[in-house]
């Protein structure tokens, strides 16, 4: 999963949405011109708000428009509107790329406008989130390695204030850590996010899935109950709960979990492995 503005943290977000000079570009980006004095002018969240529309509706054919803007004013919003597009074209190694580079840009306080652009002592969060959402993408380019150094830098910039975003970025990273098979540190990560939202269903079950790859089952069972406690129908932790059940022998608990998930949301990924796993054990649950 990519969040393209990862807690709305981007300097542009904010003001991508309904700028009102944009009724006429249905298709274009209002690049800067070439010459102050030539044609009109836009502000950048008028273009960062078209080049978001577009990259949404017609990334391929926007892309080129995007990288002109982008190389006429080396403008932070432009990077990060290529970044969005390489996502929707499935460039995740570029998008992740161009996020870190602007990440670093940013820290250098180039590439902002003037009227927007953050304090020195303001940048850690648009940093933070810049490198969460790399994190991301190196995940999607299925290179947790280099997700968990996105991941740590965002954990490092993010203050101490937003504790919010540092659980999300510990849970990122866990996440990266998992994939890699790097179990004990998920969990390290894990903890502490706990610590700071106990109340987090989606902590519990990613713990659950750590221990699981731990072999310590009945860890996963305690956990994956604490998740479901705090939310009864997530499809995600009733699916936990029929890895784990499965694990221990208890077909049967298995099955009523993976038929309860098809009821809920029948339509979601959970389902999808819900019902792949009823059709391979229908015969043989062994």
């Amino acid at each position: 999963m990519f969040r393209l503005v990862h807690r709305a943290l981007f300097v542009f977000a904010l003001l991508a949405a309904g700028a009102p000079a944009l009724a006429q570009f249905e298709d274009e980006i209002p690049l800067p011109p070439k010459q102050e004095d030539a044609g009109p002018e836009f502000t950048e969240a008028e273009r960062y708000a078209a080049c978001i529309r577009l990259a949404g509706a017609t990334p391929e054919a926007t892309l080129d428009q995007a990288l002109a803007w982008r190389d006429r004013g080396a403008s932070a919003a432009a990077s990060h509107c290529v970044a969005i597009i390489y996502i929707a074209l499935d460039r995740h190694r570029e998008a992740a790329e161009a996020l870190e580079a602007i990440a670093e840009e940013v820290r250098r306080g180039r590439g902002l406008p003037d009227e927007d652009a953050p304090a020195p002592e303001e940048r850690p969060p648009l940093i933070a989130d810049l490198y969460g959402q790399a994190g991301n993408a190196w995940l999607m380019a299925g290179d947790p390695a280099k997700a968990e150094n996105a991941f740590t830098q965002a954990v490092t910039e993010v203050p101490e204030r937003l504790g919010d975003g540092m659980v999300e970025f510990l849970i990122d990273r866990a996440r990266a850590r998992g994939q890699a098979g790097a179990y004990r540190d998920a969990l390290k990560d894990l903890d502490r996010a706990q610590l700071m939202a106990p109340e987090r269903a989606d902590i519990f079950i990613y713990r659950a899935a750590a221990f699981r790859g731990l072999d310590d089952l009945p860890a996963a069972a305690a956990d994956v109950e604490n998740a479901l406690r705090l939310s009864p129908d997530q499809v995600d932790a009733l699916l936990e709960r029929a890895n784990v059940r499965h694990l221990t022998e208890d077909y049967d608990g298995a099955r009523e979990d993976w038929l309860k998930i098809l009821e809920l949301q029948p339509g979601s990924g959970a389902a999808d492995a819900a019902r792949a796993n009823l059709e391979r054990f229908a015969a043989t649950p062994e």
